[in-house]
């Protein structure tokens, strides 16, 4: 469903005008408010209205519980101590995020009924049209089976997409060179005239490498999704019993001095990156 719905190129295509128009509206705000020296307001996404306030702290929310440790984590008997504080806030944040996707839910219901749904559908609407509850693809009613699909998708966007630019944009500026090479491709590719477009990405090369060198330093999720084995296996002579659960660590990997030429250092300049971009082997 997300890669038909959300990830092909016709569907890509077709929401192209809303992600440049976000974009636009998220560079104009960013730049009124850097222009309001005196003026103290939160910047997200490029938005400030007040019915918004609600979303985006339950959001906020959201991800500083998710990164909080959690002794229960580490030692399952232990999970008593996490009954107090931490775990009234991780229900009350779950709760609003809740309140907000039922919120979007409703409101494409009503479309739905009024016959609204033929053109500019979104993945809500997608999933409105498929999942029901008659079908027997899970315990859960179809309200939440949408709505827990939708959020899941929102947050892990979110939350890749600020780590990694904001990795990009520390990396860039503690690295004046690389900083220049870019804004000469942009110069040169793009031009001072008019704003970068989706388009014109297949020919930023450098840029490109710049955001894989990022991921390979400071990879969104260095522990990756754990894995669980569903039976017992062998792995390089070691046994794992059914129920293993597999952590990845990447940042590891991507450090490997057999593979990459100074390995802790941010080089998107090597041939190992641009070849990658290439379809080449390094």
């Amino acid at each position: 469903m997300t890669m038909l719905e959300v990830l092909s190129n016709h569907r890509l295509e077709t929401l192209k005008r809303i992600r440049e128009a976000e974009v636009n509206d998220s560079i104009k705000e960013i730049f009124e408010q850097l222009g309001k020296k005196n003026k103290k307001e939160d910047i997200w996404w490029g938005y400030d209205q007040e019915g918004n306030d609600n979303s985006r702290k339950a959001l906020r929310d959201f991800f500083h519980l998710s990164g909080t440790f959690v002794v229960s984590d580490a030692l399952p008997y232990l999970k008593w101590l996490s009954v107090g504080e931490y775990g009234k806030a991780m229900k009350k944040a779950a709760k609003e995020l809740d309140h907000m996707v039922g919120g979007w839910l409703e409101e494409h219901k009503q479309r739905k009924l009024c016959g609204g749904m033929k053109e500019n559908q979104d993945f809500m609407d997608a999933l409105l049209s498929i999942v029901t509850d008659e079908d027997e693809i899970s315990s859960y009613d179809a309200d939440t089976i949408v709505k827990a699909t939708c959020l899941g998708l929102i947050l892990a966007a979110i939350d890749m997409t600020t780590i990694t630019l904001t990795w990009a944009l520390s990396l860039l500026l503690n690295n004046r060179e690389d900083l220049k090479k870019a804004q000469q491709e942009l110069d040169v590719q793009v031009g001072r005239e008019r704003q970068v477009q989706e388009s014109d990405v297949k020919n930023l090369e450098y840029l490109q490498a710049i955001l894989k060198e990022t991921m390979r330093l400071y990879p969104a999720a260095p522990l990756l999704v754990s894995h669980e084995s569903l039976e017992n296996c062998t792995l390089a002579g070691n046994n794992f019993p059914t129920g293993t659960r597999l952590l990845v660590n990447v940042p590891k990997l991507h450090r490997d001095p057999s593979v990459w030429v100074d390995p802790t250092e941010f080089r998107p300049d090597t041939t190992t990156n641009l070849t990658f971009f290439k379809g080449q082997n390094p």
